[in-house]
């Protein structure tokens, strides 16, 4: 009951004209955010599943009957920051936030067609050599597609124990030029909800990690992908 009235007071809350905005994976969306409110992003007609952002800048929520996710900053006047917004059906769209004294900001985006050139299973994905070839690996493996540069090898399935009630399970393993990439299914065995941080899939061999949601629900899973320098 306590979350949903919450949940109404940020919606009713006075807001500026909503920014509509067509997904980019190439540039950043250049928007000014409220520091003293929540500030809102959502999917036109689809839904947030997971949002990359400097902990120590900003605090994010996400609501999950609705698929939004709010933003709110940490320090009262912060320098400009960035968040990478991904999309339920893997679209990235990085936004690049300057906090004032202003009404809370709300951002509608608007999902583009599936890129064409993610076209082949998860057998390989390309290289990622930059923050933003990353961006690229992680939307097409959500989508289940991939772009050429890695190939599969075989691997010696395994499941070990990440916390108390979480296994991580090694489901696929895609070899690259530079590094491999390590796919997980991080399963939830207990009863309640679990909080997993990519911290504890990482290690000093690692490259960057990536969790598709860092809360898991009971007995449910995550997709973990982790790149390990060669």
């Amino acid at each position: 009951m306590l979350k949903t009235i919450l949940f109404s007071m940020l919606l009713v809350a006075p807001l500026s004209a909503a920014i509509h905005h067509n997904v980019d994976t190439t540039k950043p969306l250049c928007c000014g955010f409220s520091f003293r409110h929540h500030n809102r992003v959502l999917v036109d007609g689809g839904r947030v599943k997971k949002v990359i952002f400097a902990e120590d800048k900003v605090s994010v929520r996400m609501e999950e009957v609705s698929g939004q996710v709010f933003v709110q900053a940490k320090q009262p006047m912060p320098e400009t920051t960035l968040i990478s917004v991904i999309t339920q059906n893997g679209q990235v769209q990085d936004i690049e936030i300057s906090l004032s004294d202003r009404a809370p900001q709300v951002i509608v985006l608007r999902e583009n067609t599936p890129q064409k050139s993610c076209t082949q299973p998860i057998s390989q994905v390309s290289c990622p050599q930059s923050y933003a070839s990353i961006k690229t690996t992680i939307a097409c493996i959500l989508t289940e597609k991939v772009p050429a540069g890695y190939r599969s090898i075989p691997f010696q399935g395994c499941e070990k124990k990440l916390k108390s009630g979480v296994t991580l399970k090694l489901v696929a393993k895609l070899q690259g030029a530079q590094d491999d990439l390590f796919i997980y299914q991080v399963l939830n065995h207990s009863c309640i909800q679990k909080k997993v941080t990519e911290k504890q899939i990482c290690d000093s061999s690692c490259r960057w990690t990536y969790l598709s949601t860092n809360t898991i629900k009971s007995k449910k899973s995550a997709l973990a992908i982790k790149a390990v320098c060669h």
